[in-house]
């Protein structure tokens, strides 16, 4: 997983690469309006990801469906959760780069309709996660679905924050909560 997680590391390297040798700016300017990363939003990002996954646990929970305990003990998976925190932390952030940074940057300079710019990045990122579920149709359609819909909630973070910033944040802990 954490190889795997860590090969999209590379979306940022790219991202970089073309932001800083073919469009002649600032990598920080894919981050921000003013160029810098805010923890404060960052954090509110992080809470927001949190009262989610609360509310989605405990719908779990009362439904019926809780999720199942894997047989990994509770030492060995904390001793985990920092290094994989860090992974995802790399992976959540170069996600954000290229489709809440700058594909909705590129398509937006050149279409002013926020329905290209805003729903064609989040509907490729809900494309992109079909993977999840190998071999089963119907959750390869739920993931991206449910990868779309939460595009389009980071994509709106960005638009009312002007940064990655918050998005990062809860994408982040979405996905250690995964």
């Amino acid at each position: 997983l954490v190889i795997a997680l860590a090969t999209i590391w590379g979306f940022a390297i790219g991202v970089w690469a073309v932001v800083r040798l073919l469009h002649k700016r600032p990598f920080s300017s894919v981050i921000g309006w003013n160029r810098r990363f805010s923890f404060s939003q960052f954090g509110i990002g992080c809470a927001i990801a949190a009262g989610y996954l609360a509310v989605s646990m405990t719908w779990s929970f009362v439904s019926g469906n809780a999720p199942k305990r894997s047989e990994l003990e509770i030492g060995t998976w904390l001793l985990a959760l920092g290094p994989i925190a860090l992974v995802v932390f790399m992976q959540g952030a170069s996600e954000e780069l290229v489709f809440r940074g700058y594909l909705p940057q590129q398509l937006a300079a050149r279409l002013s309709n926020p329905f290209v710019w805003g729903l064609l990045p989040s509907v490729l990122f809900g494309f992109m996660h079909a993977a999840n579920s190998p071999g089963n149709q119907t959750y390869a359609i739920y993931y991206v679905v449910i990868a779309t819909i939460m595009g389009m909630v980071m994509l709106a973070m960005v638009w009312r924050t002007g940064s990655l910033a918050a998005a990062i944040g809860f994408h982040v802990i979405n996905n250690v909560g995964a």
